[in-house]
């Protein structure tokens, strides 16, 4: 067990002697979150499931702590985008909507609007309601405009992956590019580098599909730099042997 896994099981173990127990188990599912990431997980790094927390927790978090579970199901939608599993994503985005609609705002809601954009545009072409879903991604949006006005630092380079996003889907290239290029510059201004990283993954993705070859392995190449130096080894490898056929020139 490593100095960080040993710290935080004692910290997470005396809030549990403390009658902390939702928030010890939050702390869990969110430390295995980046075990999984880092390649520590019992084998599919889209499950919740390893030295931090298992399934037999998961189970007991649900009797014991709904919004704790729904955290968890933030957490598995995440990992689920990350890993490229969008079906799942979805359903987990689904499940932990109440997270977001709450009036009682976390720490953590402008991630989760994040993801669950994010998932929905990934699946937009499978959706069969695509404007049903446009319509709901645009309000979803506007309250990440919101909280970006409130705290740029913190949540533009958030506003600006959605807004390229929601570009690509609409068609609208010119503005794709220059909201991928702000998005990945204010990512990275802010010491994100979940952000960084996932900014560059998308342009490079984007211009892939686009046939411009030489752009995207720029954002690849970088993307992977960013994710290993965050410790995100597992992350890394899954991005590189998603474009293992892609030849670049």
């Amino acid at each position: 067990m490593s100095e960080q896994d040993q710290e935080i099981k004692e910290f997470t173990e005396n809030m549990e002697l403390h009658g902390q127990e939702t928030n010890a188990i939050t702390i869990k599912s969110l430390w295995q979150t980046i075990h999984n990431l880092m390649g520590v997980s019992d084998g599919d790094p889209t499950v919740l499931s390893g030295k931090a927390i298992n399934e037999h927790d998961l189970d007991e978090m649900k009797k014991t702590s709904g919004t704790a579970f729904l955290r968890s199901h933030s957490s598995r939608m995440i990992l689920c985008y990350l890993f490229s599993d969008f079906k799942k994503a979805q359903l987990h985005a689904d499940a932990c909507k109440a997270l977001v609609d709450s009036p009682i705002i976390g720490i953590d809601f402008v991630t989760n609007l994040l993801f669950e954009v994010l998932t929905m545009l990934a699946n937009l072409g499978t959706s069969g309601k695509q404007k049903k879903t446009l319509d709901y991604v645009k309000k979803r949006i506007e309250r990440v405009k919101y909280w970006a006005q409130q705290s740029p630092y913190n949540f533009l380079g958030s506003l600006y992956i959605l807004d390229a996003e929601l570009a690509v889907a609409t068609g609208d290239h010119a503005e794709a590019f220059s909201k991928y290029v702000c998005a990945i510059s204010l990512s990275k201004d802010s010491g994100s580098m979940l952000r960084t990283a996932l900014a560059n993954e998308r342009a490079g993705k984007y211009f892939f599909e686009r046939g411009q070859k030489k752009e995207s392995k720029r954002f690849i190449d970088e993307a992977v730099a960013v994710y290993e130096k965050w410790g995100a080894s597992a992350k890394a490898k899954h991005l590189r042997d998603e474009l293992r056929f892609v030849k670049f020139t």
